[in-house]
């Protein structure tokens, strides 16, 4: 009991049992091959989100290893994301120039508010909110971003210059009408990156391919160096940066900072939202890959401690990473300490390995990144939902808004969407009609007559009331109200008073034609709000019925004492 309290409060100390020597193996290459892939990206997110790159490095160290200590799933990474790093510039460029002393104080304030707005989230246990984000949404947005992270990639791919616009399509656009711009030496370097991975994971499913790809796209580049000669190729190679060892920088909290954070707050709320959002999505999705069970409300806790940590070591907001995550996975890790060893490794290629990084030509990291996003399109996935007609329809909106619009966008109409979905399916209550041989095991020996029976299941409440009388209404067209209605309301999970109210109505009429409505009732869980309702008064005891285990004792204080039985048969 004591251990299971403790590992509440340090996650770490379940999956730190898991680490036998297969998964030490697996976790250390794929690690490897997550910090070696996340270097260019932390850099470009860097510089998108107006701060210069070591701070993109930062960001790609420190939160990873709070978040894989105190989170909850075993193969999502953290590190900074598009989406938010833009949120980051368009907030903080109204206060202060981007790189500019201030600006980066008010970065760290930022980031350190929407950490403590995800710790007030996931302490106030609100992690269930993402357990509405439906599968056709994850499937929808993960592809999209694949896709994304593949377009993206293009102008590194074919070493052409191309603007950082939020719109994908112009980064297609501008693709296509440089292509005269290609440099083909570094175009070739990438294809043979993506080749190799392909190749080394067919042909060995288990082997490091991502890590296969870098090796041979590098040695491939340095060949084309030698016999041609690196200036008349041009192939851009990655370059080196310093970095302090432990970049703390407390955050500024003075007089002046306060008035610019009272400014930030909803922004911070909507970085932290958005940054649950996104995370809440790849954890899912890696957890319906592998089985395993999230704990949402860990996992926020995780994120909210990665970034208010992460605010006094100089990095910006963070939250899950599709490249890294999905990288991690791919590559075979199993458990967090991947992301740790990812994180150690970045910070050692920067620290000993300047030389090598700087040789690494960033078309090889661009084929690596399209590898890595062209796995993010489950084809099956897809496949499967064609077949189910709203699932693809929804899938094919969290999709398109997600390449189009941005990642932002698809996560909050894919939360929208299946709100609706959730809510529409909970406002039809399912009314079933019972044929003869039915009608035995849910009808009362003693009711007799001319009688309709419907088995009714879902829940009667204010959201279905519309739904309710548009069946009642047809199953009256269909035979008239003149004549007894049975409704089994068993499988009724939840009655309020609209929803009862909508039976009385129905009750009325029939009892005005010369019919009625009985109920049957699985207990007397709803007796007092069909009461209150006054269709107990309306419809009459007689008509109330009870399905109780054969023997059981009436209690004394039930609505009616002289309740009918239905045994179970």
């Amino acid at each position: 009991m004591a251990e299971s309290r403790l590992a509440r409060f340090l996650p770490f100390l379940v999956w730190a049992k898991m680490l036998d020597r297969p998964t030490l193996l697996a976790d250390l290459g794929a690690g490897i091959t997550a910090g070696v892939l996340i270097l260019p990206q932390a850099v470009a997110l860097a510089a998108l989100a107006g701060l210069p790159p070591e701070y993109g490095i930062y960001t790609s160290i420190f939160p990873v290893i709070i978040a894989a200590l105190f989170g909850s799933s075993f193969h999502l990474m953290s590190g900074p994301n598009t989406a938010i790093a833009v949120l980051i510039f368009l907030d903080l460029s109204t206060f202060a120039s981007r790189g500019t002393e201030d600006y980066i104080l008010y970065a760290m304030g930022l980031t350190f508010m929407a950490g403590v707005f995800q710790l007030v989230f996931g302490f106030a246990r609100l992690g269930v909110v993402f357990n509405y984000i439906s599968h056709s949404v994850i499937v929808g947005l993960t592809a999209g971003v694949g896709v994304v992270i593949i377009i993206q990639q293009l102008g590194n791919f074919f070493g052409i210059l191309l603007n950082q616009r939020e719109e994908i399509y112009e980064t297609l656009l501008q693709a296509f009408y440089n292509l005269d711009h290609a440099n083909w030496a570094a175009a070739s370097c990438g294809l043979v990156t993506i080749l190799a991975g392909v190749i080394a994971r067919v042909w060995k499913p288990n082997a490091p391919h991502l890590i296969i790809a870098i090796v041979v796209g590098t040695l491939f580049a340095y060949v084309l160096d030698w016999l041609w000669g690196s200036a008349s190729l041009r192939i851009d190679k990655l370059g080196t940066l310093s970095l302090a060892v432990l970049p703390f920088v407390p955050v500024d909290f003075s007089d002046d900072s306060l008035i610019v954070y009272e400014d930030l707050i909803l922004s911070a709320a909507l970085i932290g939202f958005l940054g649950l959002m996104q995370t809440a999505v790849i954890a899912r999705s890696l957890a319906a890959k592998s089985g395993q069970s999230i704990n949402m409300n860990q996992e926020i806790v995780g994120q909210g401690l990665s970034n208010v940590v992460g605010s006094y070591l100089s990095c910006f907001a963070s939250c899950g990473s599709f490249n890294r995550s999905a990288a991690n996975y791919s590559a075979g890790g199993r458990t967090p300490l991947s992301s740790l060893v990812s994180a150690f490794v970045l910070a050692l290629l920067i620290w000993f390995a300047a030389d090598l990084i700087a040789l690494m030509p960033i078309a090889v990291m661009a084929g690596l990144l399209m590898l890595v996003g062209w796995g993010l399109i489950d084809r099956k996935e897809i496949g499967e939902l064609v077949n189910a007609r709203s699932e693809f329809l929804i899938f094919v909106a969290c999709f398109a808004s997600a390449v189009v619009l941005g990642l932002d966008y698809g996560v909050i109409l894919g939360v929208l969407l299946s709100v609706g979905v959730y809510l529409a399916n909970v406002s039809r209550p399912h009314f079933r009609r019972l044929d003869a041989a039915a009608m035995r095991n849910y009808i009362p020996d003693d009711l007799a007559g001319d009688v309709t029976a419907f088995r009714v299941s879902g829940n009667l409440f204010f959201g279905s009331v519309q739904s309710i009388g548009t069946q009642l209404g047809m199953i009256a067209s269909d035979e008239g109200r003149n004549r007894k209605l049975f409704l089994s309301l068993e499988y009724v999970g939840h009655i309020d008073t609209p929803g009862a109210l909508a039976l009385v109505k129905e009750a009325t009429r029939r009892k005005q034609e010369g019919g009625n409505v009985c109920v049957g009732l699985r207990d007397h869980t709803f007796d007092d709000v069909l009461q209150k309702s006054g269709l107990f008064a309306t419809i009459g005891e007689a008509c109330v019925f009870y399905r109780l285990p054969t023997g059981e004792a009436v209690p004394r204080d039930v609505l009616f004492k002289d309740a009918h039985y239905v045994p179970p048969r």
